[in-house]
């Protein structure tokens, strides 16, 4: 995945406050 993008999506996951998306998203 592009770097640019992933940054944008862990913007957007912490925005709705959805940190279990978030952190599968990290891991």
């Amino acid at each position: 995945m592009d770097p640019n993008i992933r940054g944008a999506v862990y913007l957007t996951v912490a925005k709705r406050g959805n940190q279990r998306t978030f952190d599968q998203l990290k891991s």
